[in-house]
Formats: structure tokens, C-alpha cells, sequence
């Protein structure tokens, strides 16, 4: 399965982490990094190949989106 990453949506990982895209970048050859951010705040860039391996799962309904509280 190749899915394409997609700015803003949100996705699960293999541990059921939820995390969203933040950018990606695309080189001749295709997928070359994503930066993702999980729902913790914590952050990464992945190489294509930590990409496709991350995602076994569809992205979650808008409703399992967590949000944020006001302060």
C-alpha cells in the first residue's frame, strides 16, 4: 500500500499513534521526506522508506481527531 502523504490529515502508526502531515518534499524520483507531528506535539521527518513503513492504517474519521483546549 503507497499512500501518498497528504498536508494536514491526520494518520495512524503501527501503535495506533495518531500524527499528522506537516509538509513533505518531492524530489525526481518521487517521495523524499514527510514531517509529521504526533497529536503529543512531538515531531519528525521521515525518509520515504519510514513513510510507507509507518502506515498500515486508513486515516481516522474527522471525529477522532483530537482537539486542542483553550487556554
Amino acid at each position: 500500500m503507497n499512500h501518498q502523504p497528504i498536508v494536514h490529515h491526520w494518520y495512524t502508526d503501527l501503535a495506533g499513534r495518531l500524527f499528522q502531515v506537516k509538509a513533505y518534499v518531492m524530489g525526481c524520483a518521487g517521495l523524499e521526506r514527510v514531517m509529521i507531528a504526533y497529536s503529543g506535539g512531538e515531531q519528525r521527518i521521515l525518509n520515504a522508506h519510514e513513510w510507507y513503513c509507518l502506515l498500515t492504517r486508513r486515516p481516522p474519521l474527522r471525529s477522532d481527531v483530537p482537539r486542542r483546549e483553550k487556554r
